[in-house]
């Protein structure tokens, strides 16, 4: 069955860290410019701030876009995140009171930022669109109506998944997987992960897993 997250769970959630974001822009710059006001900047230190904040935009908004897209983040993303967050709870704990309570209510706004965006991160990873009921041993693919090179595929019936292939993509897009494939296959067209993230609408990481599971259970098919 389907796994999916109600729609007013995801805009509370989304509301949620546009306040704790809201709130941690304000504290964070008015604590940097005045740690870079201290350091000599002079009319720089309105500007300092801007270039922290927008550099976990970026970031944020690249792992929303890759999340949703089924691709890995890259290390580049989390790199800008880390270190926008890293640079706001130094400026922060620099500008607090020097004790340790004030330094932990200063970092305190970054911090509930970093773990607000982790779990808005966790809503948002896409969920399997199917799970395989104990003891199935086939699943009927519908018709797929793949354009271009891939054609037609009729109503087949897809061999049982191997205990190594059961988590966690769904048991109709493997299906609907093997059938592109096993069409490509019949035109003498193999088919790649490009060809079939596009037969399917999903991204290419989706697809090389996709490809993977089925040279798997072909393995494992042959094998027996």
């Amino acid at each position: 069955m389907t796994s999916e997250i109600p729609r007013w769970v995801r805009h509370c959630a989304v509301a949620a860290v546009v306040m704790v974001a809201t709130v941690a822009a304000v504290v964070s710059y008015a604590h940097m410019h005045e740690v870079a006001a201290r350091a000599g900047e002079g009319w720089r230190s309105w500007l300092l701030p801007l270039s922290v904040d927008g550099l976990i935009v970026c970031a944020s908004l690249v792992l929303i876009v890759r999340r949703r897209r089924g691709q890995p983040a890259g290390w580049l993303a989390w790199c800008g995140l880390a270190l926008g967050l890293a640079v706001s709870v130094c400026a922060n704990i620099a500008a607090a009171e020097p004790t340790l309570v004030g330094r932990l209510v200063a970092a305190w706004s970054p911090l509930a930022l970093g773990v607000a965006y982790e779990l808005l991160l966790g809503l948002l990873r896409p969920a399997p669109q199917g799970v395989a009921a104990p003891g199935m041993a086939a699943s009927t693919i519908g018709a797929v109506g793949a354009t271009g090179a891939v054609g037609t595929v009729r109503t087949t019936h897809a061999p049982a998944l191997t205990a190594a292939t059961t988590e966690p993509i769904a048991v109709d897009l493997v299906a609907r997987a093997r059938a592109v494939v096993a069409a490509g296959a019949a035109d003498g067209r193999p088919v790649g992960r490009g060809r079939l993230a596009t037969a399917l609408g999903i991204g290419q990481h989706e697809a090389r897993r996709l490809l993977d599971r089925i040279r798997e259970d072909s393995t494992s098919a042959e094998a027996a």
